[in-house]
């Protein structure tokens, strides 16, 4: 089965070595099924995806660290942080050993061990909002059940290829809200309400809610 879920992206244009963001965490969380339902935001960068996650049932959020590479795939405590909280996160390749590091509130949480030259650079830095809400199976998708308030990015920037942080503005960044599976009827909401119109200073906000 694959995942139904909605998701929206802020993409850097050039290739680069890094992302990261300081985030606010949504003051409300609601799930209204308990089909795997998850949210997660984080900042990613080739096989690399870090960042902050909550579910349900759990007692608020947690950082996670996952590479379709296979390493990582952990993370820490649920509950350690909370609705509301602003939380900075971090992804980056170090400079002198070429693995990458994944940093929370100023601390080094995982560093992969993969090795990447100086001449790396993805060429897909992002920041994400996701949240799923079922696993499709081929059939009618479910009323969609993962929602939040306003959630924020501030601060977001990116390390080029020369390895500079570079503020985010919308002359290096896209912004989309999309969903999967494609082509298949979706219920409402269809996408994520997104808010871009701070991105040149370096935040963007997004939302899924219902009252």
């Amino acid at each position: 089965m694959s995942e139904y879920a909605k998701l929206a992206k802020v993409e850097v244009k050039a290739r680069g070595r890094g992302m990261q963001a300081r985030v606010r965490l949504p003051d409300k969380v609601k799930f209204t099924s308990d089909s795997g339902n998850f949210i997660n935001f984080y900042c990613g960068m080739g096989q690399y995806e870090c960042g902050l996650s909550t579910a349900v049932g759990r007692p608020g959020w947690r950082w996670f660290v996952n590479s379709l590479g296979g390493e990582g795939n952990g993370g820490g405590t649920f509950g350690e942080f909370q609705n509301g909280e602003q939380v900075t996160i971090k992804l980056t390749l170090n400079n002198a050993t070429g693995q990458t590091e994944f940093w929370v509130n100023g601390h080094c949480k995982y560093v992969f061990s993969r090795r990447w030259s100086e001449q790396t650079g993805f060429d897909n830095c992002r920041f994400i909002f996701g949240a799923l809400t079922a696993q499709y199976n081929g059939q009618t998708l479910p009323p969609w059940g993962s929602w939040h308030t306003l959630a924020v990015a501030n601060s977001l920037m990116y390390k080029d290829a020369a390895k500079v942080w570079r503020p985010l503005e919308r002359s290096v960044a896209t912004v989309s809200a999309f969903h999967w599976p494609s082509g298949v009827q979706c219920p409402d909401p269809q996408d994520y309400m997104v808010h871009d119109e701070t991105l040149n200073c370096g935040a963007v906000s997004a939302e899924l809610w219902c009252n």
